[in-house]
């Protein structure tokens, strides 16, 4: 346990677990015991990435780049990154990265737009496109064309995490 405590990376304290309970001894019980504690932490946190992959694949892979990290070292550290580097690779994956920089290069082109005045009293202008239909009138010539241009995005990324964001954005700026 304490040696847990100074490491930066868990790989290390992993492995010295792994050779305590292979060793036997007073210590194998209590190793043992954190050893299933930090290999279930990093299964969770694997699964949980895999959860992510269609709503969030960015955050997943962050989330999985992160566990590859902390577990450097380790097999589990090892099966991580290899997760993070298939989901890298994947098609399905490249293409939803592909839509949400789009939507995010859209999106600059509302930058200093004015909120309505309802809007602005309710502090719903927080940096993100969301609009009344306020916003709409007040800022119509870079609303329109921003949606129409949303609304290819979500045809053109349709089944990934891109598109359905490009929907919600849709639904949230509809007239």
């Amino acid at each position: 346990a304490a040696q847990i405590e100074k490491k930066k990376s868990l790989g290390p304290a992993l492995t010295a677990l792994r050779k305590a309970v292979a060793g036997g001894g007073d210590d194998a019980e209590e190793a043992k015991g954190l050893l299933e504690i930090l290999e279930g932490y990093a299964k969770a946190g694997m699964d949980a990435a895999k959860a992510l992959e269609a709503s969030d694949p960015e955050q997943a892979l962050l989330d999985l780049r992160a566990l590859a990290k902390e577990l450097a070292g380790d097999p589990l550290g090892e099966e991580a990154a290899k997760q993070a580097d298939q989901y890298v690779a994947d098609p399905v994956f490249q293409k939803g990265m592909k839509g949400l920089k789009a939507l995010a290069t859209k999106a600059k082109a509302l930058d200093g737009l004015k909120a309505c005045v309802k809007c602005k009293q309710l502090g719903l202008m927080r940096g993100r496109p969301f609009f009344c239909g306020g916003c709409r009138k007040a800022n119509p010539a870079a609303v329109d064309p921003y949606r129409k241009a949303v609304e290819a995005l979500a045809k053109e990324y349709e089944g990934t995490a891109a598109g359905k964001r490009a929907r919600e954005i849709l639904e949230l700026t509809a007239p």
